[in-house]
């Protein structure tokens, strides 16, 4: 898979002790913009307004619990009722699995 390429897909024929860490721009704008996240943007989006319905409030703490296992803060809360304004709750969701904390799991 092309995505894979992108995001350093490991090389399964050769063995290595200790693979290098590789982090480039690319591989944000692949993530950020490829079909699978935006298909992965949009049943998320679907799953928030199935189970949180048309409460903002309701969304955005069901969108953090799934995705980063913890209540936004408050400042979260007020940039992404901003967002809200003006992009759709399916782009959200694309901001959302796209955070570092989400692509980077401690």
């Amino acid at each position: 898979m092309p995505m894979f390429e992108t995001l350093d897909l490991a090389d399964s024929v050769s063995s290595c002790p200790q693979r290098q860490i590789t982090t480039v721009a690319p591989q944000a704008l692949t993530l950020f913009n490829s079909d699978f996240t935006q298909q992965q943007s949009r049943a998320f989006a679907s799953r928030l307004r199935r189970d949180a319905g048309d409460d903002t409030e309701r969304q955005i703490s069901l969108a953090w619990r799934l995705a980063l296992c913890r209540e936004p803060t408050m400042t979260e809360r007020i940039k992404v009722r901003e967002f809200l304004a003006t992009e759709s709750l399916d782009e959200l969701c694309r901001v959302v699995l796209n955070l570092n904390e989400f692509v980077y799991p401690e």
